[in-house]
This record gives C-alpha cells, structure tokens and sequence, in this order.
C-alpha cells in the first residue's frame, strides 16, 4: 500500500509495517465497538505509554532518525539529500504550554 520509497525508509529504519488487511480488522473492530481511536501493535502500545511518562526520550530517539527521513523525503522530491529542506511537523505543544494551538 506504501510506495516502494517508504517502504525502503521504513526498512532502513527498522520500521515494520502492519498488512492493510490487519489495519482493516483493525478499523473494522473500531467502529463496531464505537471507540474513536487505537493504537494498532505492541510496540506502538509501548511508544506511547514511554511518550507519556519520558516525552524528551522519545524526542531523543526520533531526532536520531531524522538525517534517514530527511534523506528519503530528499530523495522522494527530487532534493539532493544533503541539502538542508525544511520539515513542517505541525504545532508544536509541550508539557510548559497549557495553549493547544488552533
């Protein structure tokens, strides 16, 4: 389902990926129960229950990929890798701000 690009990425980055078919069952499973979201996996469940208690680890841990995300978006835009592309995340909230931004 993902382009063969994100699929090298997650691979480099050692990112399995669920089969559409789960993510169906999954979704399917949902909208049965009424619930408005999961999180699909155990290492996902994981992540987030370490993102709730160590935010800045998680952060650590995601800023080392960066330099392998940057070069395939690189790659994916036509941009040479090494050069410098800006990446738009979003808002940024932190646990110092009580504002969610609009």
């Amino acid at each position: 389902m993902n382009p063969a690009a994100v699929e090298q990425m997650n691979a480099k980055l050692g990112v399995a990926m669920d089969a559409p078919e789960v993510v169906a069952r999954a979704v399917c499973e949902l909208l049965e129960r009424g619930r408005v979201e999961a999180v699909l996996g155990w290492p996902e469940k994981l992540f987030v229950r370490i993102n709730a208690l160590l935010p800045r680890l998680v952060d650590r841990a995601l800023a080392a990929q960066l330099p392998i995300v940057r070069e395939h978006a690189a790659l994916r835009s036509g941009r040479h890798p090494g050069a410098s592309a800006p990446i738009n995340a979003g808002p940024l909230v932190t646990a110092e701000s009580s504002e969610v931004p609009s």
